[in-house]
């Protein structure tokens, strides 16, 4: 079977949850004698936009597809035209049996009209809330949560056709939501990696419930046994991932900043040139402390090395998450997590399986928690031993397996109607 897997970023240079969880299953799919092909968008000013460059990725074909998006209106950013006959080339050329979506982003969701004129069947993950929020993590400007139907994520974008008060900008984010549900009505199958994203998907209408399919990321790599934790030391925390403000880097910096010195120490994991304002302020909370070490960029397969150096990964995002890899690959290394209480993160960490959770934001409550574990190493160790069991990867390729075959199997509906 020949597979095209549509991403918006891309190893080696976009390393995050949807780019990883794409590249390990397609690895996956391609030693099962699968050819997997990979088109992702690279904003590259140097070449035309549209323009397409082949590249390799562990043996993998890439067709890397340059961008400006530079929009001349808001609804460009959600319609994509240019993308759309982009992509329609590469149907062309390439001629899949199967399309799987793993984001829209630089895009669009009309690429699944343009699939299904070509009878190619579609499967769809959604690794976030872009379909229902420009800024895909549902959080008003202020910082505050949303449920997807307020229009403030249009702030960072050019001006809706319609103008910029109140009323044109609540009929264009209910115009970008409507046409997203539409086109996602095409899919064969929508994967949710979270129970709480799957929810939110079905009280949003984005989607019907047949179309819907609970599956979370499978597990890669070793497993390895809890090691405890030396009383006589300083707990090792870390945070791995993105550095910008609604990963909550600066929740878990503030809350460090209120431990006794010597209790603990923090290895901040992450790329630090990307937001280097954020990165200053964060600096700024504690000064310079060697206690707090900024270790930087990291690739995907030294992420093991990184968390088997710690006893307490902090997972301390403000906005939902799905079901972050991260987590997960701290349960498969054995090392104790500390998250908030949001989201697909709370799915994760159940009370006393794998690790704890804190109140959303709450620096006081997260300093606290540390702390505790700082003076209860058992605590931590008992923590870690209680990790849930997880689905290896070779399990969740088996099931996308089942589902490809099924969206092969099934006759072609005439288009998108009215949800029921």
């Amino acid at each position: 079977m020949k597979l095209l897997f549509l991403v918006h970023d891309f190893l080696p240079e976009h390393v995050g949850g949807t780019e990883v969880h794409t590249g390990e299953l397609a690895l996956e799919l391609a030693r099962r004698g699968h050819e997997v092909l990979i088109a992702c968008t690279e904003r590259e000013l140097s070449r035309a936009d549209g323009q397409v460059l082949e590249r390799s990725w562990n043996g993998l074909r890439v067709l890397e597809v340059a961008h400006s998006r530079e929009y001349a209106c808001a609804e460009h950013s959600w319609e994509e035209p240019g993308a759309r006959e982009t992509f329609a080339r590469i149907l062309e050329q390439e001629r899949p049996d199967l399309l799987h979506v793993q984001h829209f982003a630089q895009w669009g969701s009309a690429v699944l009209e343009v699939a299904r004129e070509r009878r190619l069947p579609a499967v769809v993950t959604l690794h976030d809330y872009h379909l229902l929020c420009a800024n895909a993590c549902l959080l008003r400007a202020d910082g505050s949560l949303c449920a997807g139907d307020c229009a403030a994520c249009f702030e960072g974008l050019p001006r809706p056709r319609a103008g910029t008060d109140a009323p044109a900008l609540a009929a264009a984010a209910d115009a970008r939501r409507a046409w997203h549900a539409r086109h996602l009505r095409l899919a064969a199958r929508v994967i949710a990696p979270s129970s709480f994203l799957a929810a939110t998907l079905l009280e949003r209408r984005m989607c019907s419930a047949s179309q819907l399919e609970t599956l979370a990321s499978g597990v890669a790599g070793p497993w390895r046994e809890p090691q405890p934790s030396d009383p006589a030391s300083p707990l090792r925390l870390a945070y791995v991932g993105g550095i910008y403000p609604h990963k909550g880097v600066h929740v878990l910096v503030e809350a460090f900043s209120r431990l006794p010195r010597g209790c603990a120490t923090l290895d901040v994991h992450g790329v630090l040139e990307w937001f280097p304002t954020y990165v200053a302020q964060l600096r700024a909370i504690c000064g310079e402390r060697e206690d707090l070490r900024w270790r930087g960029r990291f690739a995907p397969e030294e992420l093991d090395a990184r968390l088997d150096a710690a006893d307490v990964l902090v997972v301390p995002s403000l906005w939902y998450e799905n079901r972050p890899l991260t987590i997960q690959a701290a349960f498969r290394r054995g090392v104790c997590v500390v998250a908030s209480d949001l989201g697909g993160m709370a799915e994760l960490v159940q009370p006393g399986r794998g690790g704890q959770r804190f109140p959303r934001g709450d620096v006081d409550g997260l300093a606290r928690l540390l702390r505790a574990l700082a003076r209860d190493r058992e605590r931590v160790l008992a923590l870690a031993r209680a990790r849930p069991l997880l689905p290896t990867l070779e399990q969740v390729a088996d099931r996308h397996l089942e589902l490809y075959a099924a969206a092969l199997a099934a006759p072609f509906s005439p288009g998108p109607g009215a949800l029921g």
